[in-house]
């Protein structure tokens, strides 16, 4: 599971051979449950009434796309969109209960397929529909199956949707010597920050005034919450205890890799940097934390939004997440799963 977690990507789309544009060739680096059925949407809207090619099928991978443009022998501008590490994971845990749930029930909706046995949580805590509170501790004991590591999560496909998202970068860098060219940090406003950014991003695109009005597309009925399971995982996360805690070390290489977040690292995660930095690496990581003043060191834009990580910090709580982790994995296997 940590393999699959930290590596591995969801497919691409790409645009080129165009030519009144030979230069020209972008790739979209898709990250589920960040808004890339509605990216493809818009991108499928762009190019229509052009004459280059736009290949977006589910087949498409990061390595097809990049080997593409190597036979267009251009330079690929490559980019994503992401959103908010911890809300990223929640939503993914939404939509794969929402998935499993109508499953179950005999529902049909697209990908509404439970394939083997599913993690210890799914039948051990049952969901209710009555029950609030049952929900967050179904939530809950989720999150101690998935640090656990269960089988299930690495053998279902379905999982894949709340995998971290920097695991398109260790795959773009170790497999291919590639980079993203630039993400969009947020997915606000995406009809009209998505063209601007294209445009600003990749030459050889049209300007913004020149993109077709995008259609309403791309949203999940998952989103909607039926089942109100995002809102038991959303309320538990802000209940801010051992869960969210485990939550934010986990996500630890997210937040130091995705630097451009509206919102930076949130302030329940970055308490839990500090508070367990000595714990994990001993007086080394106090030392380079600075740990006493750390807080008052935490620079801020002219919004207020922290970035914790651009003081040089993001090494050391990248292999402080799995540190910590494992140990938390050991516990568990002794019944002390503990994350406080």
């Amino acid at each position: 599971l940590v393999k699959t977690f930290f590596t591995g990507d969801w497919g691409a789309s790409w645009y080129g051979h165009d030519p009144e544009r030979p230069s020209l060739a972008t790739i979209y680096v898709r990250v589920f449950k960040a808004a890339n059925d509605a990216i493809r949407a818009m991108e499928r809207e762009l190019w229509r009434d052009y004459n280059g090619t736009h290949v977006m099928e589910e087949a498409v991978t990061v390595r097809s796309a990049l080997e593409e443009a190597k036979k267009m022998k251009v330079e690929p501008c490559i980019y994503t969109a992401i959103r908010d590490p911890v809300s990223h994971f929640l939503a993914g845990y939404n939509e794969v209960e929402y998935r499993f749930l109508n499953a179950v029930r005999g529902q049909t909706c697209p990908s509404c397929v439970m394939t083997g046995e599913p993690p210890p949580y799914f039948f051990g805590v049952p969901y209710s529909n009555s029950s609030e509170s049952q929900r967050r501790r179904r939530f809950t004991a989720f999150v101690k199956d998935f640090l656990r590591e269960d089988t299930a999560f690495s053998s279902q496909p379905a999982w894949a949707h709340l995998f971290s998202m920097s695991r398109i970068l260790v795959t773009l860098s170790r497999d291919f010597n590639a980079r993203l060219t630039a993400y969009i940090p947020t997915l606000e406003n995406l009809e009209t920050t998505w063209p601007a950014f294209l445009s600003s991003t990749c030459p050889g695109v049209p300007l913004p005034e020149d993109f077709p009005k995008p259609r309403d597309e791309g949203h999940h009925e998952s989103s909607r919450d039926p089942f109100g399971t995002y809102q038991a995982a959303k309320d538990v996360w802000l209940q801010g205890g051992e869960v969210a805690n485990a939550l934010c070390l986990l996500h630890a290489f997210d937040y130091a890799c995705w630097t451009k977040l509206p919102e930076g690292v949130p302030k329940t995660c970055t308490r839990v940097y500090q508070r367990h930095a000595y714990r994990i690496l001993g007086r080394r990581a106090e030392a380079q934390l600075q740990l006493p003043t750390a807080a008052a060191a935490v620079p801020s834009d002219g919004n207020g939004n922290a970035v914790v990580f651009a003081l040089g910090v993001a090494s050391v709580l990248a292999v402080a997440s799995l540190a910590w982790w494992a140990r938390a994995r050991r516990r568990g296997r002794r019944g002390r799963l503990s994350y406080s």
